[in-house]
Order: structure tokens, then C-alpha cells, then sequence
């Protein structure tokens, strides 16, 4: 087998799979913003006590950091 028709045949197979994954990733593309279109249909408006449990939560956090440092400072000092 001549190297140039070894090479021709190599880049062809490139081709061919590079070409596949590109219409691949464009199926899946088009597939994603469809599903996104017809769960936006769906998707109802957020609750307040979601939004009030995350601040909860941060208020929480807020207060076991400040705890911790607390107790740090008192160990270390």
C-alpha cells in the first residue's frame, strides 16, 4: 500500500469522524433548546418561602462562622 494512499485514507476517516461529531453535537444542541422550550411551558413562578429559606440559611451560616470564630479566638487567647 502506497503511504500517500494510506494518508489519503487516514484523513478521509478523520473527516468522516470529526463531520459525525459535529452533527452530533448540533442534534444535541437543537435537542436541549427544544426541551428547555417545552419545560419553560411547565415551569410555574418560584415560592416567597424558598427565597426566605435561603436567607434563613445564610442567616444560620452567618451565625455558626461568627460562633467559630468566636471559640478560636478564645482558645488562641
Amino acid at each position: 500500500m502506497d503511504p500517500y494512499e494510506l494518508l489519503d485514507k487516514g484523513f478521509i476517516v478523520m473527516v468522516l469522524g470529526m463531520g459525525m461529531v459535529f452533527l452530533f453535537l448540533t442534534v444535541l444542541t437543537f435537542a436541549m433548546n427544544f426541551i428547555q422550550f417545552i419545560a419553560s411551558k411547565f415551569e410555574t413562578a418560584p415560592t416567597h418561602t424558598a427565597v426566605e429559606t435561603h436567607s434563613q440559611a445564610n442567616d444560620k451560616t452567618q451565625v455558626a462562622i461568627a460562633a467559630a470564630i468566636a471559640l478560636h479566638l478564645k482558645k488562641k487567647g
